[in-house]
């Protein structure tokens, strides 16, 4: 009998170790899945931060992709006005030495008709050597002049081109610019070229045409 309390005791003991230890591995149990939930909203944060992260670069690649645009536009529409500007000064250049040299040649010519016939001829040829070399300088100027405005126009279109090729991240390639080349003045400056000399020449044969019919008046 005394053994079998004894048995009794001893299992009632083993039996409390157990629960005692059962206890300890619920709690354990309790807290890894405490330290799992807390894992899992950590991890739920860190995904949320990198795609609020991920949301903001993508608006900023968009904004300076807007910029960059907006910039290749104002580069384009300036240099076409750029380009207006110079013809526009040209032509004012242009036409005001033509005033001066047709002003100029009928002043002296209104004042020779009182000379004698050989001072007219000889008037006339030195006036129309004169505007000769005046016409020789202006073409040499002129084609100075377009030669430097071509290489101006290749070096600015270089630097466009040069701009326009930014990679970019977020498509992977360059962003083309809707830049239209001008194109250069060189034929309208030989237009006007070609003009000025026959409104010259003109001039020259009216001279000499007013000088034939005054001499033949006087004879």
């Amino acid at each position: 009998m005394t053994n079998m309390e004894a048995k009794v005791e001893e299992l009632e003991s083993f039996e409390e170790k157990y629960l005692l230890s059962m206890e300890k591995l619920q709690e354990k149990n309790a807290d890894l899945e405490s330290q799992a939930i807390k894992g899992k909203e950590q991890l739920l944060k860190m995904q949320s931060i990198f795609e609020e992260h991920d949301r903001k670069q993508a608006d900023l690649i968009e904004k300076y992709e807007t910029k960059i645009k907006e910039l290749e536009r104002a580069v384009v529409s300036l240099k076409r006005t750029l380009l207006k500007e110079k013809d526009q000064h040209n032509k004012e250049e242009r036409s005001l030495k033509n005033i001066e040299t047709q002003t100029e040649f009928q002043h002296k010519l209104f004042h020779s008709t009182s000379s004698s016939l050989s001072v007219e001829v000889e008037f006339l040829k030195n006036s129309h050597d004169l505007l000769k070399n005046k016409l020789n300088v202006l073409e040499t100027e002129v084609k100075s002049q377009t030669d430097k405005e071509n290489i101006r126009s290749i070096e600015d279109r270089d630097k466009i081109e040069l701009l326009t090729q930014i990679p970019t991240k977020k498509h992977n390639g360059y962003i083309t610019s809707n830049y239209t080349h001008k194109k250069p003045l060189k034929k309208q400056i030989c237009s006007n070229k070609i003009e000025n000399k026959f409104s010259v020449s003109l001039q020259v044969q009216k001279s000499k045409t007013s000088s034939t019919e005054v001499t033949t008046g006087r004879i």
